[in-house]
C-alpha cells in the first residue's frame, strides 16, 4: 500500500494494490489502522484488474460433471474432468473416456457411437447416436442445461438441441467491496466496485483497464482491512482454478 498527495489539489490519495491473488473472496489486511480525514468525503475506484479465463464450465463444484450412457449393455457414468469445454472439445473428452472403457470400435480411425457437435449457425448442438448406444440426461449431475438438451433419455438416432446453448455459464465479472454500496443490479443496491464482461477467451490470460475510473463513495473514515470478492452474474463466487488475479484500486479524497 502507499499513501501520498496531489501536489497540486493538496488531496490525499491512497493506493490499494494486489498481487498474485489466489481466492475469490481477499481480504486486505493492513499492517496498521488506517485513517481517513472526518471532516472530507472519500471515493473509491478499479484502475485495473488482470487475471486468466480458467473459469470452467464443467465442475464438481457446479455439480454438471457427470455423463451417463449406456452401450448396449450395461449404463456407465463418465466423470469429466473440470475445465472450460468448447463443443469440440467436450466431444473429445466424452470419446476418450469411452474409449478408456472399451466403449468403441477400434481400427485405423477409431469409430465411436456417441457425437456430439454443434452448429454456429443454427446455434445448437447434435448428438449422433449408433449401435444400441443411449444417453441418460435425467441424472441431476449431468451438462445438458449446457448443450441445450432436457432431462431426457436419447435413444439411437441423430437429436438436436431444443434449448439456447449456454457453453459459456460465467460471462461477466463482478468486483465487490465491503465498503461501497452505490453499484445498482437490477434496480437494488449492491457491493459492487466494478463488473465487466470476460474480456478473454478461455484459456487466455486478460487485463481490464477501465478508460474511465468509476468512483464510488467510500464508506469508512477508519479501517484495518478491506474485504474483495469476484462474483458472476449469479452471484456466485467465481472459480478461477488456482489461477492467480492482480488488481489495482485507490481511494480519494473529493
Amino acid at each position: 500500500m502507499n499513501k501520498f498527495f496531489n501536489l497540486v489539489g493538496k488531496k490525499h490519495i491512497i493506493s490499494l494494490q494486489a498481487e498474485k491473488v489466489l481466492t475469490s473472496e481477499y481480504v486486505m489486511q493492513f499492517s496498521e489502522d488506517i485513517k481517513l480525514q472526518d471532516d472530507v468525503d472519500y471515493q473509491i475506484g478499479l484502475v485495473w484488474f488482470e487475471g486468466t479465463n480458467s473459469i470452467p464450465n464443467i465442475s464438481t463444484k457446479e455439480n454438471n460433471n457427470k455423463f451417463k450412457y449406456y452401450n448396449g449393455t450395461v449404463w456407465k457414468t463418465l466423470t469429466i474432468p473440470d475445465g472450460g469445454y468448447e463443443i469440440n472439445i467436450l466431444n473429445e473428452k466424452i470419446q476418450k473416456l469411452m474409449k478408456d472403457n472399451n466403449d468403441y470400435l477400434a481400427g485405423t480411425t477409431d469409430k465411436y457411437y456417441i457425437t456430439l457437435t454443434g452448429d454456429v449457425t443454427e446455434l445448437n448442438t447434435s448428438f449422433e447416436i449408433t449401435n444400441g448406444y443411449k444417453i441418460d440426461f435425467s441424472i441431476t449431475n449431468s451438462f445438458n442445461d449446457l448443450i441445450g438438451f432436457d432431462n431426457i433419455i436419447l435413444h439411437v438416432g441423430t437429436h438436436k438441441s431444443t434449448n439456447n446453448v449456454e457453453m459459456a455459464k460465467v460471462k461477466t465479472i463482478k468486483i465487490l467491496t465491503n465498503l461501497t454500496t452505490d453499484w445498482f443490479v437490477n434496480g437494488s443496491k449492491s457491493n459492487v466496485l466494478y463488473s465487466s464482461p470476460i474480456p478473454s477467451p478461455m484459456g487466455y490470460s486478460f487485463k481490464i483497464f477501465p478508460k474511465n475510473v468509476i468512483w464510488l463513495p467510500f464508506m469508512s473514515k477508519s479501517f484495518n482491512n478491506i474485504t474483495f470478492s469476484f462474483k458472476d452474474s449469479r452471484d456466485k463466487l467465481i472459480d478461477f482454478r488456482g489461477y492467480s488475479i492482480d488488481f489495482l484500486v485507490m481511494i480519494k479524497q473529493i
